[in-house]
């Protein structure tokens, strides 16, 4: 009564606690979102680049640098072409 007082209105007659739609709004906040693809190269070509980078890494620490990256890069090149 103290409510309607100071002026707060009544719920609807129909507005009734739905433990059901309680449960799917809980649940569905916890569903993972669908992950969009960041990339357009197949699993196949994404680890033939990472074999490629890992290469590179070895090749820069052994000549410093030199143009032995290019090589590399022209087998990248050679490699997702097949």
């Amino acid at each position: 009564m103290t409510a309607l007082r100071s002026g707060e209105y009544l719920p609807p007659a129909e507005d009734s606690y739905d433990p059901a739609m309680d449960l799917k709004a809980h649940s569905s906040k916890h569903k993972k979102t669908p992950v969009e693809q960041e990339s357009y190269l197949s699993k196949e070509q994404l680890q033939t680049l990472r074999k490629v980078q890992h290469e590179r890494i070895e090749v820069r620490g052994a000549t410093h640098g030199v143009p032995s990256v290019l090589d590399a890069d022209l087998s990248l090149i050679r490699r997702l072409g097949k």
